[in-house]
């Protein structure tokens, strides 16, 4: 998979691999393009392991059944008390390279003792003797390199493997007529299924700071170390299993809990923000105690805001999905089109000034607009006629305190704000916010960091250079609730780089409603029967409105900061006869305007207090136990002097180590008894 998308991506056709390259350790990290013989295609490896005392253009690939050192492995129980799979050494055809011919193939165990099953080691081993990459003449087993270079390692090559070198070379991708490594070397081949030994933290090199070492798994072989463990079989595989079921990779557990919602457990199955009475009715039968639609945990739908672009949930999925997948990306949802049969489909964009991909999932229809432009939902995108986000455009019940003046140049109708800083001008928090809601004015300010949008009031949207559709991320549509069962078997690259759409853009958009295929009769082809339907939020922006209500903050947040306290030259659209309305207030004075915030002023002036008195008397104690130490060594080198002990000055030094027990008992440093200790040898009196 990670071969088609650098295919895909670049028109260039090769076998990715990791291995070693000698034992030269500047070398950890590193990438290499060979022209092997026999090999149909150049292979480009990644080091990520110390190899023997080879010489220079050798490489040792790993393959399955590649074979282990004979000092130790991790394949077998032969030196280690939990191997990687079941079986005995003597399945692996010796720890000379393994099998040597095609048929021994067979008898290696085909699975790890843990995990999901995916790939069969069998058909691993035997592909490779197809390939070219093994030879079954017991005289000519290594394929020779006959052209070998240093390259810039693919990014599906590092992503998987976690190490990426930043003083890599920045334009070469093959070799050229003068390749930089010696020719004429041989491609051995190990595998002894052991942690590399590039995955601890110590190589040598200049490497990107998210991406200093190798990161090794977890006994099933797939999951990082630094994933919870995926569930294992009830069962261990055997070593010769007549038939095994295929079992789904599960996403990692540090995402949300599956949304696989039940249609009778929803609120409604329509949305109207109005003071509709139906929804009156609706609470009523669904929950009598959900109580009125004013109220925070009313079941009225709204847009989820952890599915906005760059909340503090959409990355923890990014990052589940890199664990997962070893691909680095940003997810999104929005709208393609207006056509309904794109309900729930997944999309793979390479935006210009985007440093990733993003994958995007579609959960809202849209206008009518040409292939290859996709509306993101975004922080402050800008919001259509009717939307739930402010007071006024039939919303009755907003989302979010203020009025549209606090949501762009023209009452956020053209995209929202134009540059960062006006961001500031935004409702931070729902009216309903629960612990944890992300600001919005920090994903606000993230859009433009990150390149999702330019500044300038006419800026144009990101160009999207390339756009096809994908396998939707587990991540993703569980977030969503919605998953298609037609989506294509890609995995998450473009299958057919000629099939690509025309450039577009991408553009942007937010109206906080409930999305169009959050209603069954929206959606149109083949649904996932536990994730049939997109899931709306409840008026917080996080709960689902098939959940019980989180219990709603005392207070709803303000806006920060509201459009009456930001000056005429900041704001572009001011009204001033509501800012006569509403004055400027402090911090100070915003706090002691209730009983609240004076409370914790006064819980503030008290810890203050208290830590100033802890202060004073440790300083006090500490400046009276040094007065007593000095007392007691005084004491007793005068008696010492009387006993005629003392009678140089040098030897007041023993009378001073004499008392050193007294450092205990007083609770001094060292440090200090040896300034009291320094004082008294100068002092002439004693």
């Amino acid at each position: 998979a990670r071969e088609k998308s650098y295919s895909d991506r670049t028109k260039d056709s090769v076998y990715f691999g990791v291995g070693s390259y000698g034992n030269v350790a500047a070398r950890a990290g590193f990438c290499y393009r060979m022209t092997l013989d026999g090999v149909d295609k150049d292979l480009v490896a990644q080091v990520i392991s110390m190899g023997g005392d080879s010489p220079d253009g050798h490489f040792n690939i790993v393959m399955a059944d590649g074979g282990f050192s004979d000092d130790y492995n991790a394949c077998t129980d032969t030196s280690t008390d939990f191997p990687q799979f079941v079986g005995s050494t003597t399945d692996w055809g010796g720890q000379g390279g393994g099998w040597l011919n095609i048929s021994g193939c067979d008898s290696i165990p085909e699975y790890p003792a843990c995990g999901p099953r995916r790939d069969n080691m069998r058909s691993i081993c035997k592909d490779l003797f197809a390939k070219g990459f093994r030879r079954s003449d017991y005289a000519i087993t290594n394929p020779t390199i006959t052209k070998m270079c240093q390259v810039r390692c693919p990014d599906e090559l590092w992503q998987a493997t976690g190490m990426r070198r930043s003083d890599e070379p920045t334009l070469a991708s093959k070799c050229d007529d003068n390749p930089s490594e010696p020719a004429g070397g041989l491609l051995s081949r190990s595998m002894d299924c052991a942690r590399p030994s590039y995955s601890w933290g110590t190589t040598v090199g200049a490497t990107y700071k998210d991406h200093s070492a190798i990161i090794p798994c977890r006994r099933d072989g797939y999951t990082r170390v630094n994933q919870p463990p995926a569930p294992f079989p009830t069962i261990s595989p055997s070593v010769l299993p007549s038939r095994e079921p295929t079992i789904r990779p599960t996403a990692t557990p540090t995402m949300e809990a599956s949304l696989r919602p039940s249609l009778s457990d929803m609120c409604c199955e329509y949305t109207v923000y109005g003071p509709d009475p139906v929804w009156q009715g609706c609470n009523s039968a669904a929950n009598p105690s959900l109580g009125l639609v004013e109220s925070c945990d009313t079941c009225l739908s709204y847009q989820c805001l952890d599915w906005t672009v760059g909340s503090k949930a959409m990355q923890q999925r990014e990052r589940s999905f890199l664990q997962n997948s070893g691909l680095n990306v940003y997810f999104g949802v929005g709208s393609y089109s207006n056509d309904p049969t794109r309900a729930g489909q997944c999309y793979r964009l390479n935006v210009a000034g985007i440093d990733r991909d993003v994958i995007v999932q579609v959960v809202n229809q849209g206008a009518v607009t040409a292939n290859g432009n996709f509306q993101i939902v975004l922080a402050d995108g800008g919001f259509e006629t009717s939307h739930a986000c402010t007071a006024g455009a039939g919303a009755n019940v907003p989302q979010f305190p203020g009025s549209a003046a606090n949501w762009g140049d023209n009452f956020g109708f053209s995209g929202g704000w134009a540059t960062s800083e006006d961001c500031d001008n935004l409702p931070e928090y729902p009216v309903c916010a629960i612990n944890g809601s992300d600001s919005l004015i920090d994903m606000c300010k993230w859009s433009f960091a990150k390149g999702f949008r330019r500044r300038g009031v006419n800026a144009k949207a990101p160009v999207i250079n390339s756009m096809c559709q994908v396998k939707c991320p587990e991540e993703l549509y569980q977030a969503t609730g919605l998953h298609r069962l037609d989506e294509p078997n890609s995995e998450y690259f473009c299958a057919d780089p000629t099939l690509l759409p025309p450039k577009g853009s991408l553009q942007k958009g937010m109206d906080c409603a409930k999305p169009s295929y959050a209603w069954k009769n929206n959606v149109k082809g083949v649904v996932d029967p536990d994730y049939p339907i997109v899931i709306p939020c409840r008026r917080d922006g996080y709960t689902r409105v098939n959940e019980i209500p989180k219990n709603p903050p005392t207070f709803s947040p303000s806006v920060r900061p509201t459009v009456a306290t930001r000056s005429p030259s900041v704001l572009k659209v001011w009204n001033s006869t509501a800012a006569a309305k509403e004055p400027a207030m402090n911090v100070f004075e915003q706090l002691t305007k209730t009983s609240r915030g004076l409370s914790i002023l006064v819980v503030c002036g008290f810890v203050f207090l208290v830590i100033l008195f802890v202060t004073f008397c440790e300083m006090w104690l500490r400046r009276t136990r040094r007065r007593e130490l000095r007392e007691r060594i005084e004491k007793r080198i005068l008696i010492n002097s009387t006993r005629g002990v003392a009678t140089r000055k040098g030897e007041y030094l023993k009378s001073l180590a004499s008392a050193a027990d007294s450092i205990n008992a007083s609770g001094l440093s060292y440090s200090e008894y040896l300034e009291i200790t320094n004082s008294l040898l100068q002092d002439d009196n004693l």
